[in-house]
């Protein structure tokens, strides 16, 4: 996947997260709104219904002029059929004792006392949102509301209730307009539907631009890996200053550069050191049996044999050793394991031959998980090592110290030098270059295969100089 690809996904991700997060806050958003704005509408028609019948009961039914869009009041019989504000109001002389100048009216069939231009005027005049007649007037009404009933169209909200007035069981309600209401609502979802596209094409644009500035450091990375080569592993990439991923990311590639190229050096090193350990047996083959074939009659054909031989035997071994080490760097992981006895591994590679005494001493028994044929291999090296260089005698010491196995072999010779430490475990190592194979001398693979064992087994393998050379091996005890 190239940069842009990572570039373009991002940038839709990015955009298409926004876009819905954005269209469901919108969406709750206006349910919420459109609730907020009916509820007020439902509390203002139900302070007005509260007004009315407050005025009712005291003989003041008046309130606010009635316009086109606002509150109008709904009036209804018994049986819910709608009443014109005149026709509520017979209802209610009929139900509500009437006086005139403060005298009870009497009702008689005609009634001769009371004008009837002033019962036209006071049916007229009924509906509470204009001003009553000031001549005649309601006083002690009995009236009783029941429940509310809310009710909403797309036009209006109405609350309407059950009344009773007297004897008369009537209905009164207001219708509040929603013409505001709705036209606001439809404004904001306007909004909405074009700022929400508008808002997310922009949080697009600028992901885009952002993601691009961040992966630039990526794509100079990238374009400098793809010059490099097998044959330029000391080119490094740019660090970005900044202490980020990306920082992390070029600094640990890096350092994986630096340690190809360690391992390409090793390689040829190890190329190198190989080829020539190879040549000087065959070499060395090759000049005797030319020497042989040149001057048969002078040839003493046992003593070629044997060193045909022996310089054979020290090719196998090479070719053995350069064979363990590439099998142990290859499936380290892999070898099979049991528990070892230090102590025993110890005594029985101290009871086999060898040029000089070699002694154990047991502080403590130690049990170890590894392989037991390869750490036989590495004590095997190390001792041999030990008796190459000895004085008088090679000594092999057994502890367990803090959670560790430890095997010390100690010899009295001339020791190492400290600053070649560190290099008497490489392939190939000759600290001594005086050396000589035939007196003992081997082909600097020994070390390096016992380093390799014992770091298998999840140890390690160090160097100090104490009245002569002391390797010392520290491995993890078995639970």
């Amino acid at each position: 996947m190239n940069s842009g690809s990572i570039r373009t996904r991002l940038s839709v991700s990015v955009a298409l997260i926004f876009g819905l997060s954005a269209g469901i806050a919108g969406a709750v958003m206006m349910n919420q709104l459109e609730r907020t704005m009916l509820s007020n509408s439902e509390e203002s028609a139900n302070a007005l219904l509260d007004d009315f019948a407050s005025g009712l009961e005291t003989g003041n039914p008046n309130s606010p002029e009635s316009t086109q869009d606002k509150a109008r009041f709904v009036y209804a019989d018994a049986n819910g059929i709608e009443l014109t504000p005149d026709e509520f109001g017979f209802l209610l002389v009929e139900a509500t004792p009437l006086f005139l100048d403060d005298e009870e009216i009497t009702r008689v069939e005609p009634a001769p006392d009371i004008p009837p231009e002033a019962v036209t005027e006071l049916i007229r005049n009924v509906d509470p949102l204009s001003t009553p007649s000031e001549l005649i007037t309601f006083q002690e009404l009995v009236l009783d509301m029941g429940d509310r009933t809310t009710e909403i169209s797309h036009d209006e909200l109405r609350v309407t209730a059950p009344v009773s007035i007297g004897d008369q069981d009537l209905s009164l309600g207001v219708a509040q307009p929603l013409t505001e209401t709705r036209n606001s609502l439809a404004a904001a979802k306007r909004l909405l539907l074009l700022g929400i596209p508008l808002l997310t094409a922009l949080v697009a644009a600028m992901a885009w631009g952002v993601v691009g500035r961040v992966l630039r450091p990526v794509s100079e990375m990238a374009s400098r890996v793809e010059q490099i080569s097998n044959e330029s592993l000391n080119q490094r990439l740019p660090e970005p200053p900044d202490a980020n991923e990306l920082g992390h990311l070029a600094r640990t590639m890096n350092a994986m550069l630096k340690r190809l190229e360690g391992a390409r050096d090793s390689q040829r090193r190890f190329i190198s050191d190989a080829s020539h350990e190879l040549r000087s047996p065959i070499t060395a083959t090759k000049a005797t049996i030319e020497v042989a074939r040149a001057h048969p009659e002078l040839t003493d054909w046992e003593r070629t044999a044997e060193v045909i031989s022996e310089e054979n035997d020290r090719l196998a071994g090479l070719v053995d050793d350069l064979l363990l080490l590439a099998n142990l760097e290859e499936n380290s992981s892999d070898l099979q394991t049991s528990r070892i006895d230090l102590d025993e591994v110890c005594l029985s590679e101290v009871n086999r031959p060898h040029p000089v005494p070699v002694r154990v001493q047991v502080y403590r028994a130690a049990r170890v998980e590894a392989n037991l044929r390869h750490l036989t291999r590495a004590l095997r090296n190390i001792i041999e090592n030990g008796t190459r260089y000895a004085a008088s005698e090679v000594i092999v010491r057994v502890d367990a110290v803090d959670g560790f196995g430890v095997i010390e072999i100690s010899d009295d010779g001339p020791g190492i030098d400290p600053d070649l430490a560190d290099r008497v475990f490489d392939r190939f190592a000759r600290l001594d270059e005086s050396r000589n194979r035939s007196e003992g001398g081997g082909a600097g693979l020994g070390l390096a295969i016992a380093r390799q064992i014992v770091e298998a087994a999840g140890g390690t393998i160090t160097v100090t100089n104490r009245n002569g050379a002391v390797f010392t091996i520290r491995i993890p005890l078995a639970d």
